[in-house]
């Protein structure tokens, strides 16, 4: 059974999460705003919508529909999402395992390594508050 069991439930925990990470990591976006990146994630199971506007300051995020055309697109289980959140997966692996799927600036994928990295000090307490887990 997946984690999340909505697209609603997805997008209310990970809008509190980008919102908090912008917050409290104001840097963690650096090296996408560095390379004035964008990026689309599109989960599956269940379906969202994400977008990483690195192309200005400071890093924007997008819930839903995504207003550009991304330079790095990536799809991926909800679940790889929320267990690369938790540290229990990362993005190489992903990627490895064919898990996560990624067009356009593939090599490029490896810059959200530390926007998750800090995420992950965060997005435990965001699902705690939600009453997700425990």
């Amino acid at each position: 059974m997946p984690f999340y069991t909505s697209t609603e439930q997805l997008y209310a925990a990970t809008s509190i999460f980008f919102e908090r990470v912008g917050k409290e990591f104001p840097h963690a976006g650096d090296a996408l705003l560095k390379q004035k990146m964008t990026v689309r994630l599109s989960t599956v199971e269940p379906v969202g919508v994400f977008g990483l506007d690195g192309r200005h300051a400071p890093l924007k995020t997008h819930i839903g529909a995504v207003p550009f055309r991304p330079d790095l697109d990536i799809e991926m289980p909800a679940d790889l999402l929320h267990a690369t959140l938790m540290g229990q997966a990362s993005i190489k692996s992903g990627l490895a395992s064919g898990k996560l799927k990624a067009r356009g600036a593939i090599l490029k994928a490896l810059s959200l390594s530390s926007l998750f990295q800090q995420g992950q000090k965060i997005y435990p307490q965001v699902l705690r508050e939600q009453g997700l887990i425990k």
